[in-house]
């Protein structure tokens, strides 16, 4: 009895963790769970942010070059990645209160697959009232420059163009992220 209850769960637990394993997949983009924030900023050497060309929304050029002397927050996401759509409103309100003349926000939707993408996105940004910046990265060119390796990705470059620090993962209330982003501002000032 004991034995075939030990077989039970051991089946039970693999079970679980293959499913889990294969939930936090999708589009070969692996999505951070974490709801609390991985800074890197220790383990990321300060170097030139990549520079790149991306259509918003609307279907204007936006470069990432044409803001030097802006402190830019680039948030990579997807419309299917569960963390990134729980960040939205706490960044919302981030770029509510922090954004402006010296500093601009940036939302890179990369990893959508299929046709559509840009009515899909816009789409989600409308219905859910978002006023941000979407930036579209097709082919994930740009996340794949900056070594994006899961979303949500939040990468700070300084007035000057460097990656200043880089942030994995999502959560967090909405006074929380406002209060991380401003420290980060503040860093990137300096």
């Amino acid at each position: 009895m004991k034995l075939r209850t030990l077989l039970i769960f051991i089946f039970i637990t693999a079970l679980v963790w293959a499913c889990g394993k294969n939930e936090n997949k999708k589009n070969n983009v692996q999505m951070s769970e974490q709801t609390s924030s991985q800074s890197m900023s220790s383990s990321t050497k300060y170097r030139q942010a990549p520079d790149f060309t991306l259509k918003d929304l609307d279907g204007n050029d936006v470069t990432l070059s044409k803001l030097r002397g802006k402190v830019v927050i680039i948030d990579f996401w997807a419309t299917w990645c569960g963390p990134c759509v729980r960040s939205f409103p706490a960044m919302q309100a981030a770029v509510n209160e922090l954004g402006g003349d010296s500093v601009q926000f940036l939302f890179i939707n990369t990893g959508e697959r299929g046709t559509g993408i840009q009515e899909k996105v816009s789409q989600f940004i409308r219905s859910n009232n978002y006023d941000v910046k979407v930036l579209l990265d097709s082919g994930s060119k740009v996340a794949s420059a900056y070594g994006v390796r899961g979303i949500p990705t939040k990468v700070l470059i300084d007035k000057q163009g460097g990656i200043r620090d880089t942030k994995v993962g999502g959560g967090g209330s909405p006074a929380a992220v406002v209060s991380e982003m401003k420290a980060w501002i503040e860093e990137a000032k300096m």
